[in-house]
């Protein structure tokens, strides 16, 4: 079986003679995974002050970091401080097709691997950014009208970014979303079907339109949510805790 057999057998339990594997150097590697190109229309900026490094990012954002700490560090001014500025928010601009000329370069020269599309984060890794994540759970209970407007334009960007993986020809995207603590959710299963199951259920629906399989990233213990997540399309798990699952229940 060619790399891309193996890693579709094993998503689709067709009884594959190993696991899929994307080790790096000159290990196995099933996978040609790439990433989304940068925005013309944006340009990063980063200075120092004393020990600290600042940063915006392409939604707005400024992050902090100590210099010579960690590499993300977190968010010092989301972009959106008032819902009163929703309607004006301005959004990375995914519908601009250059942005997608290097993935679609490399999936378009022959092999045999399964061409995976990077594509970022999710509707809640960056709707939590936004509004700065502690002002953002208090949202949940107190703004949830705004927070589902909200969470219809992230929607949008990367709707944008699976139509450009799409028309680009990856077998799959990779998307990111750390939804949970090392014991449970940041938000109750209620939650999840109120906020987030409509959209990832639409989002991952036009994914498999393009006969593209969806990849999701997790941190935390994501137990109660799993058979949503399955119900939602989500066709892979890739968990980098697997320690804190109950591995015979999630199998």
């Amino acid at each position: 079986m060619t790399p891309r057999e193996i890693i579709l057998a094993n998503i689709d339990h067709e009884d594959p003679p190993r696991p899929g594997m994307t080790f790096s150097g000159n290990r196995i590697n099933d996978m040609l995974g790439v990433g989304i190109g940068s925005s013309k229309k944006y340009t990063p900026k980063r200075w120092i002050e004393g020990k600290r490094e600042f940063y915006d990012d392409e939604w707005g954002n400024i992050w902090v970091r100590m210099v010579g700490g960690s590499v993300k560090g977190e968010v010092y001014q989301p972009v959106l401080t008032d819902w009163s500025d929703l309607d004006a928010l301005n959004l990375p601009d995914y519908e601009d097709t250059s942005r997608y000329e290097n993935m679609q370069k490399a999936f378009s020269q022959p092999t045999d691997k399964f061409k995976l599309a990077h594509i970022g984060g999710w509707i809640f890794d960056n709707a939590r950014y936004l509004r700065k994540m502690e002002v953002y759970l208090m949202d949940m209970g107190l703004y949830p009208e705004e927070l589902k407007r909200l969470h219809a334009m992230v929607a949008k960007v990367y709707e944008a970014k699976i139509h450009g993986a799409g028309n680009a020809g990856a077998d799959g995207i990779m998307i990111g979303e750390d939804l949970g603590t090392q014991t449970g959710l940041l938000f109750s299963p209620a939650m999840f079907r109120e906020f987030f199951k409509a959209e990832y259920t639409r989002l991952i629906g036009i994914a498999h339109d393009y006969g593209m399989k969806v990849f999701l990233h997790s941190c935390g213990q994501n137990s109660e949510i799993i058979d949503d997540l399955i119900d939602a399309g989500v066709d892979c798990f890739q968990f980098d805790q697997p320690a804190v699952y109950d591995m015979p229940a999630l199998a």
